[in-house]
């Protein structure tokens, strides 16, 4: 009964059964890195924790310590961005991966980069090793930075590659309402959905197999100012 509740940018209370008075280990994973806590009690907060990343939990009694409990995988809630926003990838900040159980899904790390740096993000079929795909296997998988805007005019500027074929294998970059709950499907031609703003003139990015540089215009107004123009224009 492993469980993760509360789960906020930097925090999350984990509780399992106690099984009466004994005590417990517990250890979790985040990236490369192994972090144990003895002899705690349930529920116990992990804080100090990166927003929008992955943590991979486990735990066990002080008095059998070669066995672990099965693990529990939860994810951060993401922060909302500071803007002006930018990033040069060099570490990951707070972007969250939306890959389901597909084999192609999004990564980081350094097997792909724009030469401006070491690191980047990118579609992988081996957990990040490689910047490489398995074809025959379709998907719409998602990496995704939460952003709130005021009343103006933004621009968006960011390096992207992409090859593939003419209507698969290809790269959308949308502000899509943070309503919408996004999730992993199996797919094969896409098309953007209603309410997504698509941030390149393009249908899509790819049948590029070098680095380009999409800049993109963007005017935001709140929906109560624009049904007040709608009346008066």
């Amino acid at each position: 009964a492993l469980a993760a509740a509360d789960i906020t940018i930097s925090s999350a209370s984990i509780s399992w059964n106690t099984y009466g008075q004994a005590g417990f280990n517990l250890r979790y994973i985040h990236g490369t890195d192994t972090v144990l806590v003895e002899n705690v009690k349930s529920p116990y907060a992990l804080t100090n924790l990166d927003d929008a990343d992955d943590y991979y939990v486990q735990v066990q009694v002080t008095c059998d310590e070669d066995n672990w409990s099965e693990t529990l995988h939860f994810v951060t809630k993401q922060a909302p961005a500071t803007i002006p926003y930018a990033n040069d990838f060099e570490a990951k900040s707070g972007w969250a991966f939306i890959n389901g159980t597909f084999g192609n899904v999004w990564a980081y790390g350094e097997a792909a980069h724009n030469g401006e740096g070491t690191h980047a993000l990118y579609i992988s079929n081996n957990g990040g090793a490689a910047n490489a795909y398995t074809t025959g296997s379709s998907a719409a998988v998602y990496a995704t930075k939460l952003f709130q805007f005021e009343d103006g005019v933004y621009n968006f500027k960011y390096d992207w590659k992409a090859y593939g074929e003419s209507n698969y294998d290809l790269l959308c970059v949308a502000l899509v309402p943070d309503s919408i709950e996004l999730a992993a499907t199996a797919t094969g031609t896409f098309s953007l959905p209603t309410g997504w703003t698509k941030l390149h003139e393009a249908n899509k990015l790819n049948l590029s197999s070098t680095w380009n540089t999409e800049s993109f215009d963007l005017i935001a107004r709140s929906e109560e100012r624009f049904s007040r123009n709608a009346e008066t224009d």
